[in-house]
């Protein structure tokens, strides 16, 4: 299960917080960026890179295959 779990804006700048978790919960990845909030799209799929490269593709893949 993916999600964006918090998003933060603080003085100028966006934070988001992501994370794909086992459905059991017993692994998760998790993975955060920063920066300017015209660059929101960027930043969330900077983020999304970061979280498969960090071994969510692989968590992913296996609820897929679970279905």
């Amino acid at each position: 299960q993916a999600s964006l779990r918090h998003v933060e804006f603080l003085d100028g700048e966006l934070r988001l917080v992501g994370m794909v978790a086992s459905p059991d919960g017993r692994q998760m990845i998790r993975g955060e960026v920063s920066g300017a909030p015209e660059a929101a799209a960027l930043l969330g799929q900077k983020l999304a890179g970061d979280l498969k490269t960090g071994g969510a593709q692989l968590l992913l893949d296996a609820v897929k295959l679970a279905r």
